[in-house]
């Protein structure tokens, strides 16, 4: 049975841990063994992170949160939804974004199966989506 979670969510990074635990509760629920439900929360929060702050002067004002499983596999999906990141950053512009987020995706392709980025041109801004596939694993 496929089940769908999807949402919106401030782009204020303090909000990733709620998206986090929501798509670990569906990792739980569609039956993830520990070390997967760990893998997924913890590549979540990284493409989370990707979409509203990395490699911007802003966060994005919201992003959008599709979740989907289907018994054998949990499709994360993470979109700006907004175009555009004009909200103030508080505190230390992310200078070292562009760095930093290569290390985020090195780290998103290797805990999940398949990912997938998209940038979409919106009226000369950039909306980034990206798309992560886990797959149960069968070997217990």
């Amino acid at each position: 049975m496929t089940e769908k979670i999807k949402m919106t969510m401030p782009g204020n990074p303090k909000y990733t841990m709620v998206t986090e635990l929501a798509v670990e509760a569906a990792a739980v629920q569609a039956g993830f063994d520990l070390e997967a439900v760990n893998d997924i929360k913890l590549a979540t929060g990284e493409a989370c992170k990707q979409v509203i702050c990395h490699g911007f002067e802003g966060w994005c004002s919201c992003y959008e949160v599709e979740c989907e499983t289907d018994g054998e596999k949990i499709v994360i999906k993470i979109s700006e939804t907004d175009c555009g990141h004009k909200v103030p950053k508080k505190g230390r512009i992310c200078l070292d974004c562009p760095r930093e987020g290569d290390l985020s995706m090195e780290i998103i392709k290797t805990l999940m199966d398949e990912t997938e980025i998209k940038k979409a041109d919106s009226d000369g801004e950039v909306k980034k989506s990206i798309i992560m596939t886990k797959k149960k694993s069968h070997n217990k």
